[in-house]
């Protein structure tokens, strides 16, 4: 590995090793958000409305923990203590408001997208056998999208640890390691991806909620509590994918800005 180059493999070790080794760090930082979630889903028994309400507070209670975990990646330990939670500062804020700018970039980015593969198939409608483009197409030019803008990511452990300028650090930083970045970064989501599909079959068994339809009906009532179970499920397993994805991050940036500096050393040297 060139030591200007981003570690591809080691990045993706740290992303699923750190969180194993920081297990009761993980449950230091998530056990108030878990069980804060646990009486607002208590408290939706028979009504969908509150429910619904907990899963916009499962979203903000997401956002303090990967802010927090991206803290204890970076910082260490005692960079992660929060005296009072919910607590919120300046750089929550700016995560937030961040992660809310570039959802909203990403959703007219794939809309567009989705406009080019309605225009595919609308001009192959007549050939059955090339049906597979339209898909093939959608995955290539999210690919493209991504690897052009996977720099957006950096913005985010740089908020966390209160980084000045973070999108023009975000820009400097992946001058000459994007393409290694952009595949850390969508090698982590695969196996991320494998990984929660996996899960979901080890749950809830696929073949007892297609053949048992008294099952599934207990699934969708908003009275039985089952419900309620299955989110804080996926709540915490959430967490866990997010501090999987959010270490390979840090570690990404950590090298990035590492490898940023020894050039700019460089430079100054010469």
């Amino acid at each position: 590995m060139q030591p200007n180059k981003l570690p591809i493999l080691k990045i993706i070790i740290f992303a699923f090793v750190f969180p194993a080794l920081h297990l009761k760090q993980f449950v230091r930082i998530a056990f108030i958000p878990f069980v804060c979630l646990a009486i607002v889903f208590a408290a939706s028994l028979g009504s969908a409305t509150i429910f619904v309400i907990g899963h916009f507070i499962s979203l903000v209670f997401l956002v303090a923990f990967v802010v927090s975990w991206h803290r204890l990646a970076l910082l260490g330990e005692n960079a992660t203590a929060r005296n009072i939670f919910p607590y919120f500062d300046v750089r929550d804020l700016k995560f937030i408001g961040y992660a809310l700018l570039f959802a909203v970039l990403a959703a007219l980015i794939f809309f567009a997208i989705g406009f080019i593969v309605i225009l595919v198939v609308s001009t192959i409608t007549s050939f059955p056998q090339l049906s597979w483009i339209p898909l093939v197409v959608s995955y290539l030019l999210s690919a493209l999208i991504f690897y052009l803008l996977c720099h957006w990511l950096l913005v985010f452990p740089a908020v966390t640890i209160d980084e000045k300028g973070a999108y023009s650090l975000a820009d400097t930083l992946i001058v000459g390691n994007r393409f290694p970045f952009f595949l850390a970064m969508i090698s982590i989501f695969i196996l991320l991806t494998i990984a929660e599909w996996l899960a979901g079959l080890v749950l809830f068994g696929i073949f007892v909620l297609e053949f048992d339809p008294h099952l599934l009906g207990l699934l969708k009532s908003d009275s039985t509590g089952i419900p309620q179970i299955v989110s804080m499920i996926f709540f915490v397993l959430g967490l866990f994918v997010s501090a999987i994805f959010a270490s390979g991050l840090s570690a990404s940036f950590r090298e990035l800005k590492r490898i940023a500096d020894a050039r700019e050393g460089a430079a100054e040297a010469s």
